[in-house]
């Protein structure tokens, strides 16, 4: 038997009187019914759920949403109440290297979740023909499936919540992509520029660091990269590709 530690935030957290609760992880119980049995050793907890309609879900320490009807997991999980900024939407998807995106469509989106979204900032990557140098014939991303998307979409919430976000939407492709493709939009909303601007560069940032996604370099002079955060490695005794 392990052991699950739930982390508590705002009005279950003042409700329970502290930030987390240890409780024994059974195999195959359900997340609903691991926060009841927390819920019996801290009685305002359970008061608190009532109130705000059990509209919880939980999050992993590596991203996984877990709903009240999964199986919950041993260790942390984060007890995730409705954000502070009411009505929001966050979405994140990742692309095959067929598939074509309306930008315009996705501003629309971001832009429509609220009555007082005064802005929407854009980010656009894009694959670079000439990187330091260096004559770029392509790019491949190789991502976590599955992980990737949990990953981003946590990432989402946390800088949505931080910035007062009404949207917080990123797609990234997978596969091949080569000079002049675009590899990565985000796009956020709010009810201006002082939101959106922050939000946007933090979202970036984050992804670039934090999901579970890949990239190798094919360079013109027939050598290839691979792009692991800041560092650009290169395997002389690498075997063929993998796909």
């Amino acid at each position: 038997m392990g052991e699950a530690v739930l982390k508590l935030y705002s009005i279950l957290a003042d409700a329970a009187g502290r930030r987390e609760i240890r409780v024994p992880c059974l195999e195959g119980e359900k997340l609903r019914s691991l926060i009841e049995r927390a819920a019996s050793e801290a009685p305002g907890l359970g008061e608190a759920l009532n109130v705000i309609e059990w509209s919880i879900y939980g999050l992993t320490s590596s991203g996984e949403r877990v709903e009240l009807d999964d199986k919950a997991p041993c260790g942390e999980i984060h007890l995730v109440p409705p954000p502070s900024g009411g009505s929001r939407l966050v979405k994140a998807r990742l692309l095959d290297e067929d598939e074509t995106v309306d930008i315009a469509s996705v501003v629309a989106e971001a832009g429509g979740v609220s009555s007082d979204t005064g802005a929407v900032a854009v980010f656009v990557g894009i694959v670079k023909g000439l990187n330091s140098g260096v004559v770029v014939e392509k790019l491949y991303y190789d991502a976590a499936r599955g992980v990737a998307e949990r990953v981003i979409e946590a990432i989402l919430r946390e800088e949505a919540e931080r910035h007062d976000l009404r949207a917080a939407i990123v797609l990234h492709y997978t596969g091949n992509r080569y000079p002049g493709d675009v590899t990565f939009i985000a796009v956020v909303s709010g009810r201006g520029r002082r939101n959106v601007f922050p939000a946007l560069e933090a979202v970036v940032e984050r992804v670039k660091r934090e999901a579970p996604i890949w990239k190798v370099e094919y360079r013109a002079d027939g050598s290839k990269a691979y792009i692991l955060g800041d560092r650009v490695v290169k395997l002389e005794a690498a075997g063929g590709e993998v796909r």
